[in-house]
């Protein structure tokens, strides 16, 4: 499989790797608990990509789109915003991430801020607004 193969030239296997976490997140769902599976399912090549294949141009894309899977997971528990932060911030901090990708990542993390902000009493919301 692509999580195991070893023989694979590295831009190949990342490349794979994003490609599978992709089609799994937008594999159609039913309904929201099977969506959110998918993006649960998703984690593990992306997170591969960043751990094996630390050089590979698709690194900074493949924080960027744990971020997206982290905040979608956030809906069924809120502890993964901050894993989504933490990889949105990995993401704009990364050497080859392009203005696009920083962009995106920008706008998780504000997204992400927004989502936490909901679930603080009002008076805490102005910081995370």
């Amino acid at each position: 499989t692509i999580f195991s193969d070893e023989g694979a030239p590295p831009s190949v296997a990342a490349a794979a790797l994003f490609a599978w976490g992709d089609a799994r997140i937008d594999e159609p769902a039913a309904d929201s608990a099977r969506a959110l599976e998918n993006y649960a399912q998703a984690i593990p090549a992306f997170t591969r990509i960043t751990q094996k294949f630390p050089s590979d141009e698709r690194v900074a894309p493949a924080f960027g789109r744990l971020g997206d899977c982290y905040f979608q997971l956030g809906a069924r528990d809120p502890k993964n915003y901050d894993s989504a932060l933490d990889a949105y911030r990995r993401c704009l901090e990364h050497p080859q991430a392009d203005a696009a990708t920083r962009a995106q990542a920008g706008v998780g993390l504000g997204l992400v801020y927004e989502r936490q902000a909901a679930l603080k009493p009002t008076a805490e919301q102005p910081p995370l607004l």
